[in-house]
């Protein structure tokens, strides 16, 4: 059982060895419960964890935890078969406060654990426990679109794939592909290849989700693969809408679309640079990095709110596959290219604030 507050966390161990109980090696979300609770208490900042765990289990897990390279916190092992008199020094206060206590420096919550009101010895249990899970791995910055649409089924997916041995890292490079096949597609210019690279590039919005959810699921985040997601996100991006403007030119299409193509495909590559180099600044990969730290106050924040439906990432790309499929992407060209300049210009008025603090 894990119980938590902003100031401490426990983990009480016991409870699994009781007959019906769940098993230690039961895995939800793609890892074993001891697994899952320790890493779980160690994001959350806890120092040193107790593992409380039955003697004859206590030295072989203790060992495999603390020898796993995504450890990083002090474990400390205490075996429930001690009678609770075996030593005098465990029932001072000062002594027993450390193993009933994790403290969590800095204050935090404990992120994503199986709730221990689900019976995950079994199936529907397990079942039940690994839907929360997948719930907690919704953002609160998610878009109206991600929120209604995207996420659902990039959950969906992300649910089918958690026990495999597929990594963030793989389905980030998943995801890059078929931007990239859609961008391929523009190059073409007719209707049916432009209506194929709009569906392409919704669907990699859709799979841009399932990375993040699984390296939150299975405590697989880092700063490399933040950045290979943003990266992939900015490159794909670029390449489209350049791709867009080379297939009005090969279709014979008035100039002034070409210009709004390349416009676009510009600003998107500005908006990335300058992104860039907050993130560099901010130490992270995590474009929503910057959305939590903007200044407040100030035009800026209006604006950006005023932007924040219309030009974010999950309704954009919706817009162009029905515009794709419809036959109006190439005749939006000009409304593209306005909302891509507004927001480069977004951008920039976020770089020249954050220098100024």
């Amino acid at each position: 059982m894990i119980r938590s507050d902003n100031e401490a966390g426990m983990v009480d161990l016991e409870p699994v060895g009781r007959p019906g109980a769940a098993d230690l090696d039961t895995r939800v979300a793609g890892l074993d419960l001891l697994t899952r609770a320790v890493w779980t208490l160690q994001a959350a900042g806890a120092q040193p964890i107790v593992l409380r765990l039955p003697n004859r289990d206590l030295d072989q897990r203790l060992a495999s935890l603390a020898a796993h390279p995504r450890t990083t916190a002090t474990l400390i092992g205490w075996s429930c078969d001690d009678p609770p008199v075996a030593s005098a020094r465990l029932l001072r206060y000062d002594d027993i406060r450390p193993v009933a206590e994790i403290r969590a420096r800095p204050p935090a919550p404990l992120g994503p654990a199986p709730p221990p009101e689900e019976d995950l010895a079994t199936r529907a249990g397990r079942e039940r426990a690994l839907g929360r899970l997948l719930d907690s791995c919704r953002k609160p910055v998610d878009g109206l679109v991600a929120r209604h649409l995207n996420r659902r089924i990039s959950l969906a997916i992300t649910r089918r794939l958690v026990d495999t041995r597929l990594t963030p890292h793989h389905l980030t490079a998943v995801t890059f592909a078929v931007s990239l096949a859609g961008a391929a597609f523009a190059l073409d210019g007719g209707y049916a290849a432009t209506a194929t690279a709009g569906v392409l590039m919704q669907l990699g919005s859709i799979l841009d989700g399932c990375d993040g959810e699984l390296a939150r699921l299975r405590f697989e985040t880092s700063k490399l693969g933040e950045w290979l997601d943003t990266l992939g996100d900015d490159a794909s991006n670029v390449l489209f809408w350049a791709a867009v403007g080379i297939g009005i030119a090969r279709r014979g299409g008035h100039d002034l679309l070409v210009l709004a193509a390349a416009v676009t495909s510009i600003a998107n590559l500005v908006v990335a640079l300058l992104n860039g180099l907050l993130l560099r600044r901010a130490g992270r990969g995590d474009f929503y990095v910057l959305r939590e730290r903007d200044p407040e106050g100030g035009p800026l924040r209006g604006l950006v709110a005023l932007l924040g439906v219309v030009l974010r990432q999950d309704f954009f790309l919706l817009l162009v596959m029905l515009l794709a499929l419809v036959g109006l992407l190439h005749p939006m060209m000009p409304a593209f290219a306005l909302g891509a300049v507004m927001t480069a210009l977004v951008s920039l008025l976020r770089v020249l604030r954050w220098s100024r603090r």
